[in-house]
């Protein structure tokens, strides 16, 4: 059986979403006492966010190859965050193990629907950096983002609050508003958690079809596990 890799402390909470729900979902195929091999490299993520900051593709691939090199015997790796994918590029181009791609796997499953108009929810790096917004865009997706103004909210919401564990309705109410302006005005389809926080909410709350990243991930993971 395949080893899993999983590269994650972006954060820690949104990590064991993803240890868990691989566990979950292995057995609940398998059964009995049948649980998928699972490798964990915990990142800091305060120095992943030092690497965004920097404005240095190096700096970030560096710590990706490290967690990396950690895993030696891991057969495939999952990045555990949607912002670090902005190096899986290169990333790929020196690895010669495989890394699934979440923007793929999100876009596959959007498509896969017949959607094709869709609100991109995330970082201000992820709705910024065209990393994520022009990869949906060749795939055939038209992606509208939350107005601008909204771009710091997120932020705050994702950095200072989910990523330190602190999730409530509130902030659930926030997204959906988001959700609710994104209709009015664009007439989107579905929504995409382009941020892996975003698995912490209840997603029997939103209003439209979500494609939660996270999840779609976690699926690609345990299909090539099977």
């Amino acid at each position: 059986m395949s080893k899993i890799g999983i590269i994650g402390g972006l954060s820690p909470f949104s990590t064991v979403v993803y240890y868990s729900r691989i566990v979950e979902e292995f057995n609940h195929l398998k059964g009995g006492l049948n649980y998928p091999e699972i490798l964990v490299s915990s990142l800091n993520m305060a120095d992943a966010k030092a690497a965004l900051n920097s404005n240095d593709d190096d700096v970030g691939l560096r710590l990706l190859v490290g967690a990396i090199t950690d895993l030696p015997t891991a057969d495939f790796f999952l990045i555990a965050s949607n912002t670090m994918h902005f190096y899986v590029d290169k990333l790929r181009s020196i690895c010669p193990r495989e890394v699934i791609d979440i923007r793929q796997v999100t876009a596959d499953a959007v498509l896969k629907c017949g959607y094709r108009r869709v609100l991109l929810l995330g970082s201000k790096a992820t709705m910024s950096n065209p990393c994520f917004i022009e990869y949906f865009k060749q795939r055939g997706l038209d992606v509208v983002l939350p107005h601008k103004h909204h771009f710091e909210a997120l932020d705050h919401l994702i950095y200072e609050r989910l990523c330190r564990g602190d999730v409530d309705d509130d902030a659930q109410v926030f997204v959906n508003s988001l959700i609710d302006k994104a209709v009015e005005a664009s007439q989107i389809e579905a929504v995409v958690f382009a941020c892996t926080e975003f698995s912490l909410f209840d997603q029997r709350m939103f209003k439209l079809p979500v494609f939660d990243s996270t999840e779609l991930h976690v699926r690609a993971a345990i299909s090539k596990v099977l």
